[in-house]
């Protein structure tokens, strides 16, 4: 597995490629930009697999203003025009979802096949709802003597993967605390503000929808399908928000699925 970086006019972008042939460009859910990285070795033997950190987070460059995902979305072109990439599938999970669909209908000619998990299908107004609390948590300081966020991130990933274990736990928390720690916003606002739904009927691409059996978006799996006009969907058993890192095998099996066989 190769890491390296492809420079853009605003900054460096870092990513891990392996494999060859048909490129397959891993976009990951926000703040865990080391999810992918397990997908990378399980994909390579079919597809040229590009996990890209997303700007903001991991060793890619930070923005010096909060970006939206159109922003995040420009940036993906950036890099793919900086790798020589005119075509490639997609993959995204949560953020990454939504930055793949953004790229997809802006960018239609740079997209082959969408492969989207967990989308985050909502509408505006209800992100206002549910991110409400979160806006105000992050607004106190949360670097404390105590070390008591560092508690605090650590069982928010048991909460959400409680039928792992800490093997899984800490490469979720590792990620949320360094991207804590070094970006200037949280890319969960610009999902928020992101009006997907007017987005979804635009899509060209063959699309696979993929949820975890525990994923918070898996009741409007349906209702998300019906509005892409080349969609089919697949769930996963026992898996939730950190699908990427619960069922890697499974996940990257659905994925090369699709990618064999979209349909039509």
């Amino acid at each position: 597995m190769r890491m390296s970086y492809v420079d853009t006019t605003e900054g460096q972008i870092h990513y891990r490629r392996d494999g060859t042939g048909e490129p397959l460009l891993l976009l990951h859910q926000t703040p865990i930009y080391a999810e992918t990285h397990e997908l990378v070795p399980l994909l390579a033997n079919n597809f040229q697999v590009i996990a890209m950190d997303t700007v903001g987070y991991g060793n890619s460059y930070i923005p010096s203003r909060e970006y939206e995902i159109e922003d995040f979305g420009r940036s993906v072109i950036s890099f793919l025009d900086g790798l020589g990439i005119k075509k490639t599938s997609i993959f995204g999970h949560h953020t990454g979802a939504t930055i793949g669909v953004e790229v997809a209908t802006a960018y239609p000619e740079y997209v082959d096949k969408l492969i989207l998990s967990g989308c985050p299908y909502w509408s505006t107004e209800r992100w206002e709802e549910y991110l409400r609390p979160i806006r105000e948590r992050l607004s106190q300081p949360w670097l404390t003597n105590d070390g008591q966020f560092l508690l605090r991130f650590w069982q928010l990933f048991k909460n959400y993967s409680p039928n792992t274990g800490p093997e899984t736990w800490i490469k979720a928390f590792i990620c949320a605390v360094t991207s804590r720690a070094s970006s200037l916003y949280d890319a969960h606002f610009a999902v928020g503000r992101y009006d997907i739904i007017s987005k979804m009927p635009l899509i060209k691409s063959p699309t696979l929808l993929i949820s975890g059996s525990n994923d918070m978006f898996l009741d409007l799996l349906e209702t998300t399908r019906s509005t892409i006009p080349r969609c089919r969907t697949q769930v996963i058993e026992e898996a939730g928000v950190l699908i990427c890192l619960e069922k890697p095998k499974e996940l990257a099996q659905a994925i090369i699925d699709f990618m064999n066989n979209p349909g039509a």
